[in-house]
């Protein structure tokens, strides 16, 4: 699997380095979608020894685009706790479908990202992008 501690931390680095790597010079990747699935997964297994990975990569991908820190994690876990449940209750789709998930957190991100930066048609097609990155990583990988 993985979700074991060795995947966790080889997939802490190769994000961190992508991250890094294309915020300053190519495209910005930003593979959220990859880290926010793999933290709900752990909290929904009880692994919280596990996200550590996780939490250092959310760090990292706060570092580079200069957020501060713990809000990418608290979004996450706000999206996780509370509107992925109440929209699952209401709306009648399973909450384990990570399409909809993850569409879900990227437009919680969106708004995130409109309050500290200015919107632009460029970040909207930024974020649409990765979503579609992250979908392709998630069906190909996970």
């Amino acid at each position: 699997m993985i979700y074991n501690h060795i995947s966790l931390f080889f997939l802490f680095l190769f994000i961190s380095l992508i991250n890094t790597i294309a915020t300053t010079h190519l495209y910005p990747i930003m593979l959220l979608g990859v880290i926010y699935y793999i933290f709900s997964y752990l909290l929904n297994s009880k692994e919280y020894y596990k996200i550590l990975w996780i939490i250092f990569t959310f760090i990292i991908f706060e570092i580079n685009f200069g957020f501060p820190f713990f809000s990418i994690i608290l979004l996450s876990y706000f999206n996780y706790s509370i509107v992925i449940p109440y929209l699952s209750t209401n709306l009648s789709f399973n909450k384990d479908n990570y399409f909809l998930s993850t569409l879900i957190y990227y437009i919680i991100f969106y708004v995130f990202l409109i309050l500290f930066y200015s919107t632009t048609e460029n970040l909207m097609i930024q974020v649409f992008v990765n979503y579609i990155i992250d979908i392709l990583i998630l069906t190909v990988i996970l």
